[in-house]
């Protein structure tokens, strides 16, 4: 089984590199990194890479990383770990770190903290996640806590007349648009749940009219991340809490289809001919059929 993995990844990498020339390079603090330790990448639409590190922000042109630092009376961002950064518009940048959030103007380098103003205390192990969708509007993910969303005219994320609505009492920790539906897929330590727009309302396992038979599985207790494809295929990551098996699971959804793929982590099922390798939690695929081998195109 190991020598035929081997060989599908090997098959994968000759696909890849012999459709694209691409070249990879790595950079570390020999190269200007301020730590080896990244945890996200944006770019922006002039091209500059923006790095979030363990000890900040820091932006690449190709040639070299450029560090922030300034007078102390200059607000610029806090010296810690970036966890996300997402456009926000006009120049600006969205950063998020731990529990704090602000804006970043890429132009004049000026940090601006954007408060969270919830109705009740967010417990302290919750984990955030920004989101922003179509129309723009930039939520906030609380793991143990729900969902908020940024207010332009008080500068602030905030819970009222929240755009979307989430099932009552349940904490989010990300969120899924599917722009031609209008549906947003909740995903949440409670399960997984979905907002219809066209409707109004949210529906999940114990309020499911429609009999969706994504909602229907009683195994997905704990959802981390949902994505549609472009081929409709839906792919869900959640935690199995079972003694005897405790570890993330992926669950695939075929186009028009009702049955589950429930695939552990970094799995090769022959039969399915799909091959999983990302280690992050994120869903990736090789599909092997008809003599071709191609990526999933999420």
């Amino acid at each position: 089984m190991r020598i035929r993995i081997l060989c599908c990844l090997l098959c994968f990498q000759a696909y890849l590199f012999g459709q694209n020339s691409y070249v990879f390079n790595r950079f570390s603090t020999a190269d200007g990194l301020n730590t080896n330790k990244v945890k996200c990448v944006w770019q922006d639409s002039t091209g500059f890479l923006w790095i979030g590190t363990e000890v900040g922000i820091q932006r690449f042109d190709g040639r070299k990383f450029i560090s922030y630092v300034g007078p102390e009376n200059y607000q610029l961002p806090p010296s810690i770990g970036v966890d996300q950064i997402l456009d926000a518009g006009n120049g600006n940048l969205w950063l998020l770190q731990g529990g704090q959030i602000g804006k970043f103007n890429t132009v004049d380098f000026h940090y601006t903290t954007v408060p969270i103003r919830s109705y009740g205390s967010i417990p302290p192990r919750s984990e955030f996640k920004l989101f922003i969708d179509s129309k723009k509007q930039v939520f906030l993910c609380a793991s143990k806590y729900g969902l908020l969303w940024y207010d332009a005219k008080s500068n602030a994320f905030v819970e009222s007349n929240l755009p979307i609505k989430i099932p009552r009492g349940w904490g989010v920790s990300s969120l899924f648009e599917d722009k031609l539906s209008g549906e947003y897929w909740i995903c949440s330590e409670q399960g997984l749940a979905v907002y219809m727009s066209t409707k109004g309302e949210v529906f999940h396992r114990l309020n499911n009219p429609d009999n969706i038979p994504l909602l229907n599985n009683k195994d997905i207790n704990n959802s981390g991340d949902f994505i549609k494809d472009k081929n409709g295929t839906w792919w869900l990551t959640y935690w199995d809490y079972n003694p005897h098996k405790e570890h993330r699971f992926y669950c695939i959804t075929p186009p028009n289809q009702i049955n589950f793929l429930r695939i552990q982590q970094e799995a090769f099922h022959p039969q399915k001919n799909i091959l999983f390798l990302d280690k992050f939690w994120k869903p990736v695929a090789v599909k092997y059929g008809s003599g071709r081998k191609f990526p999933v195109e999420l």
